[in-house]
């Protein structure tokens, strides 16, 4: 047990959420994603602009490629960040669950990242990294990236720190963190560039950006007071937590699941083009993505912020107005962007390709649509973080990539750059968006036996 004055602190007391507080941090996690994006776009811009200088733009293309390496398979964490995720939100209530849980997290994944070291060596040591990237033949150019890909698996361990602030309900101190990769990659470049490193040296700083934020969130995270009182808690109890077993493979399995799963319908549209349509449909989708992501990402993490309310107050009598209300904020938000993409996406798109590349006002009200759907879909897929929510969030996934990346095929052959949207849209909306929100109901209401 926490002692009295611990608890009288207030940074310790138990977290219930109130409605207002839990729509103010949805809020102020969106805003922050919304104030961070200028600052990391023109980060990207300068990097880009002084890789293409001082490195080529041959040079240029190598380096977002070993920068979009993370992001192929997103499975940093092996999914088992969920369960660090529910364990703190729970704090101070069962501090030695959340102290043996964070312990294994740690060990389970400085273990990955060690293996993940070790075959980026062993891949550059058979194959090589330019056989595999398809890149011409360079030993010196195939070692900087098994060097990238082995600073990369640094962040792995690291990955925890915001699960700890998502759970601490400190959600947009970590969006804010996260943000400024590419300020940090941009600092980098610009230093390296400045001493006249070779290109060698350069490129390992492609995914140092993420290493060092991912680690200003664990060292932001593990400071938080309710860690160190865990870990006190379980250093005096050390005798009584013998043989005591946590569980974390049964939320990280079906998160795992769902991390394989989405790819399969948000990041798969630009390949079922190239197969199917013209590269001028390619350039159409990606100039109009160029300002969808953004959007997204804002509902997305702002979104995020609820999973550790939802964590805290489950079962509670007022989690049914919670979600209502984070229901209606979410979509309020999402509304904003999508009306936002519609009115000026096209203007944006075209100043970024420099009136290049013309696109119709039916992709942006697809793109729309999909950005509406999300921001439905965010309050009951935070909700839906426990156990039995996460593996209805993995069939959900399954189902729907398993209709929406042959749908996509079939319409841009039908309709061209517009199908693949509408199919995930589609797909979204029956497989996802609706089932999870009557689910998350249907639970609510037998939780309060209703």
């Amino acid at each position: 047990m926490l002692s009295q004055r611990a608890l009288g602190e207030g940074y310790l007391r138990p977290q219930k959420s109130d409605v207002n507080g839990t729509v103010r941090r949805l809020v102020k996690s969106a805003g922050v994603r919304f104030l961070v994006l200028p600052v990391s776009g023109l980060a990207v811009i300068l990097t880009t602009r002084i890789i293409t200088t001082n490195y080529s733009v041959e040079n240029y293309a190598i380096f977002t490629l070993v920068a979009s390496l993370p992001f192929l398979l997103p499975l940093s964490d092996l999914g088992i960040g969920a369960a660090v995720t529910n364990a703190a939100a729970k704090l101070p209530q069962d501090a030695i669950a959340f102290a043996l849980i964070l312990r294994k997290c740690r060990r389970v994944l400085w273990s990955v990242a060690s293996l993940g070291s070790v075959a980026a060596v062993v891949v550059q040591l058979g194959l090589g990294w330019t056989a595999v990237l398809n890149l011409p033949d360079s030993s010196a150019i195939g070692w900087s990236v098994a060097v990238a890909i082995a600073i990369y698996c640094l962040s792995i361990p690291a990955s925890l720190g915001a699960r700890l602030l998502l759970g601490f309900r400190r959600n947009s101190e970590a969006v804010a963190i996260q943000g400024m990769t590419s300020v940090v990659t941009l600092v980098l470049i610009c230093v390296l560039s400045g001493i006249g490193a070779s290109y060698t040296v350069v490129l390992p700083a492609a995914l140092v950006g993420i290493v060092i934020t991912n680690w200003v969130c664990l060292v932001r995270g593990s400071g938080d007071p309710r860690v160190r009182e865990a870990k006190r808690i379980v250093s005096v109890a050390s005798g009584n937590t013998r043989g005591t077993r946590v569980s974390v493979w049964a939320t990280a399995l079906p998160m795992l699941t769902i991390s394989l799963a989405l790819p399969f319908t948000f990041q798969a549209d630009r390949i079922i083009l190239s197969w199917n349509a013209e590269l001028s449909d390619v350039a159409v989708y990606s100039a109009c993505a160029l300002v969808f992501l953004p959007a997204l990402s804002v509902v997305q993490l702002g979104g995020r912020s609820l999973w550790g309310d939802f964590a805290a107050n489950r079962g509670s009598q007022q989690l049914p107005m919670l979600f209502r209300r984070s229901l209606v904020a979410s979509s309020c938000i999402a509304g904003l962007g999508a009306a936002g993409l519609v009115a000026i996406g096209p203007i944006i798109s075209s100043i970024a390709t420099n009136g290049t590349v013309q696109v119709s006002r039916a992709v942006f009200l697809s793109f729309a649509a999909l950005l509406i759907a999300q921001g439905l879909h965010m309050p009951a897929g935070m909700y839906l973080t426990d156990v039995t929510g996460l593996r209805f969030q993995a069939v959900s996934a399954i189902l729907m990539a398993a209709v929406s990346f042959p749908l996509g095929i079939l319409l841009a052959g039908e309709i061209g750059v517009t199908g693949p949207i509408v199919s995930t849209c589609f797909s979204c909306v029956v497989f996802q968006v609706v089932p999870c929100i009557v689910f998350a109901n249907l639970r609510m209401r037998e939780s309060h036996g209703e």
